[in-house]
Order: C-alpha cells, then structure tokens, then sequence
C-alpha cells in the first residue's frame, strides 16, 4: 500500500480526513480539512476527489465536504455485530422511551475501554436535556453507562479502569461494587447538574456484559427509583432476544450439517 514521505499508509491518511468530518466540526473545504488533518493540501484534494468520485464525499456548492450517500448506506447495510445487536434491542428500547418518556439509549464501550459510544438514542418531548446522541461518544467514568458495563467487565479491565480513573472520580471503585450488587448505575448530576443517568448491562448469549440500556431523568430520587423495573426488565428481554437468535443460528447451522451427505 502507498505511504506518504512522512510514511504514513494511505488508510491512515483517509482516516485523518474522514474524521474531520464529523458533526463537532463546521462544514469545511478540503484546504480547512487539510489544515485539520495535518495532511497536504494536495493530498487532501486528490483523496476527497477520489472519494467523492465513488460516491463517499461529496462537495455543495460551497466547497464544502460531506460524507456522501453510499458511504451511509455501507455504514448501514454492512454486517456488524453492533448492527444486529440494535436491530434486537430496538423493540425494548421503544418499549423504555413509551413508558418512562424521557431519553432512552444503547451504549457500548469503546475499545479502550475509556469512552461510551452510543448506538442509537431516542427522546421525546419533555425529555430533559441530554449529552449523548446516536453515535456520539462519552467518558466512561462520567456515564451511567461506563458504570454499569464496567462493573461487570473482567477483574483486569476493571482494576486497570478504577486505577486510571478514580483519581478524577473519587469513590469509583466503591460505586462499582454497588453497581454489582445492585444490577443498575446511577449517576447523578455529572452531565448537566439537574439530570441523572441510570444504566443496566445488557449480556449476550454468554452472559459478557456486551452493552448498557440506559435512560436521562431529572435529578430526583422518586423518578430515578421509579425507572429502574422498567429499565431491568426490557434489558432482560435484550438478553432473552440474543440468546434466543444465538440458538435459533446454532440450530440452522446443525440442520444443515445433519442434512449434508455422509
């Protein structure tokens, strides 16, 4: 694959423009995103002209650069496990956003384990004021979210988590431990001081804590105590409906071994 004269890979190099282009930043021309990107200028221009040209960026009248509309449709219709897992928690989470009406979300962490990244997120009207959008993404000590994956995760990943961020968060491993006794996350006030997030984990067909259904409140005990049923049973439904698709995949997949000739 070509590199740069810095010995960058052209991945790398697409990466960098690709991620300039994100909703945290304003429309920006190819120089802005070369500037952004710490790319050349001329580089830039040729990759968005190569891109643009198979329909993943595309430039208004401007000169603005946007992501173009078969990018969004790879994004959408290609297999990812993230994906499926919506596509099966979708009904539960409807059910959440119907009952407690305020903003219900689907979170999972990101590989390195600091940061929340939100699959989908549905509010209504009335809903309090929310940090997270579908596919934004937010610290995880700060997020109900972040806790209530945590807490589950393995003793390794846990340890190296409170270590690194207890000392901006006091208190973190204790709010773990209660998290495990208690099954949900609650944090109070870390986003917006009058709101309060509350989380349960989410477990595939292994029981590994694979995601977070979690809801914004307002910042008031009888309303956070008054969500958690809700929010445990729908999650235990997510957990039902993955185990349930697990072993209808394991059944067809036998059904065809059995029916292939010896």
């Amino acid at each position: 694959m070509a590199n740069s004269p810095s010995g960058e890979s052209l991945i790398t190099r697409l990466v960098r423009i690709l991620s300039t282009l994100d909703s945290g930043h304003p429309p920006m021309t190819a120089t802005a995103i070369a500037r952004l990107a710490d790319l050349p200028v001329a580089t830039v221009h040729r990759l968005v002209a190569e891109l643009s040209a198979i329909g993943w960026l595309v430039k208004d009248e401007q000169g603005s650069i946007g992501l173009g509309l078969d990018l969004w449709e790879l994004a959408h219709r290609a297999r990812s496990p993230y994906t499926h897992l919506l596509t099966i928690a979708r009904p539960a989470m409807q059910e959440v956003q119907r009952v407690v009406g305020q903003n219900t979300q689907l979170g999972v962490l990101t590989a390195d384990g600091d940061e929340v990244l939100y699959l989908e997120c549905y509010s209504g009207e009335g809903s309090v004021e929310n940090a997270a959008t579908t596919a934004t993404r937010l610290p995880a000590y700060r997020s109900s979210a972040g806790h209530a994956i945590l807490a589950f995760a393995d003793r390794a990943v846990r340890e190296g988590f409170i270590a690194d961020w207890e000392p901006s968060l006091p208190g973190l491993r204790h709010r773990l431990v209660g998290v495990r006794t208690s099954g949900h996350a609650v944090v109070e006030g870390m986003m917006h001081p009058n709101t309060a997030g509350v989380s349960v984990p989410v477990r595939e067909p292994g029981l590994e804590v694979v995601a977070a259904l979690s809801v914004v409140v307002p910042r008031d005990p009888a309303v956070i105590a008054a969500v958690v049923g809700p929010l445990t049973e729908s999650a235990e439904r997510i957990t039902a409906a993955l185990r349930a698709d697990a072993l209808a995949v394991l059944n067809e997949r036998e059904g065809r071994s059995a029916a292939r000739p010896s």
